[in-house]
């Protein structure tokens, strides 16, 4: 009987929610549940950070990272197959799998950048000299 109440709280307060979510953040409550479902899940796989703010910090990145892509791409790229319904699967993938790509992805970006831009790798400026 719980859980009946439960559910029928939950369906009564979803559209409230869901109207007051969808101006402020641009995505239905869904995406955003799904998007801290996949960044819960993220958390419990692997080694534990040891630092709480660090660890605080990234999951709050992943999430936020994820339902603003999940908003924003897809209408900025005209992907009409990314309707309504996928937003909150593809949300929970995102913030799962952003623990594990993020990182990779901002190590390349000096990398990257040296190559496009055809920067050097030095060790001193080059206005000292040596004056001996």
């Amino acid at each position: 009987m719980k859980t009946a109440i439960t559910g029928g709280v939950v369906a009564a307060t979803y559209g409230w929610l869901n109207a007051i979510s969808v101006p402020l953040f641009g995505v239905p409550l869904t995406v955003i549940a799904m998007a801290v479902a996949g960044t819960y899940l993220s958390a419990s796989q692997g080694k534990p950070e040891k630092k709480n703010a660090r660890f605080y910090t990234r999951h709050v990145g992943y999430l936020f990272m994820s339902v603003v892509s999940v908003s924003i791409i897809p209408n900025l790229l005209g992907w009409n197959w990314a309707t309504p319904r996928l937003e909150g699967p593809i949300a929970g993938a995102l913030a799962f799998s952003a623990r594990y790509w993020v990182p990779s992805v901002i190590e390349l970006i000096p990398e990257i950048t040296k190559k496009i831009f055809k920067l050097k790798e030095y060790s001193k400026n080059e206005d000292s000299s040596e004056e001996s």
